[in-house]
């Protein structure tokens, strides 16, 4: 399993708690989120600038793991 980055746990714990289900606009590349597509999170670009990100199963299993 992934030992994630600060980065990564923060942008994780935020999706979980959205219910793994997040729209963003913007430069995403900025998330620095790299790792966990496809994995742990999906992404599905909806439009030039907009994503779509959803936990997978494996993602929800590695938020569980994290400490609060």
């Amino acid at each position: 399993m992934l030992n994630p980055t600060d980065d990564e746990r923060s942008f994780l714990l935020w999706l979980h708690v959205r219910g793994g289900n997040l729209a963003l606009q913007g430069n995403i590349g900025l998330l620095k989120i790299d790792r966990l597509i496809p994995e742990y999170v999906t992404q599905h670009s909806t439009g030039r600038d907009t994503a779509h990100f959803r936990l997978t199963e494996k993602g929800r299993r590695l938020v569980d793991q994290l400490p609060t």
